[in-house]
């Protein structure tokens, strides 16, 4: 998703004074969980991240304040979803969200091959 700066190729962040960076994990099927801590405004109601990189179907999971699994997206395959490559392309990089009333505690992203990638997490309330 780096490409606030209309280059989505250079690593460049306007809004930012390091290069951008993503995380990355090894393997796709254990994928890569984002823990969400109370706060004095409480749970995030919403959540969501960018998922660049990875093979295979790719799916999405959001839990609610209490632990318990709201629900799942995906799992999502097949040609223009993704491209076969971790070389700075961005034509497969797709915003993975939720919203629940009663506050969201950990999202989770994976898919079936290879390794994922992930950026630009967000969450509030």
């Amino acid at each position: 998703m780096d490409g606030d700066d209309g280059n989505p190729n250079d690593g460049i962040c306007l809004k930012m004074t390091v290069p951008c960076e993503s995380l990355f994990i090894g393997d796709g099927l254990t994928g890569i969980t984002v823990e969400l801590r109370y706060t004095p405004f409480g749970t995030p109601l919403y959540a969501g991240l960018v998922w660049t990189d990875g093979e295979g179907a790719v799916s999405f999971e959001a839990w609610d304040g209490r632990g318990m699994l709201i629900g799942t997206l995906g799992p999502f395959s097949g040609m223009g979803f993704t491209d076969s490559t971790v070389q700075n392309t961005t034509g497969e990089d797709r915003f993975f969200g939720a919203f629940f009333p009663y506050g969201i505690s950990r999202i989770r992203v994976f898919n079936t091959q290879g390794s994922t990638e992930i950026d630009h997490i967000q969450y509030g309330n």
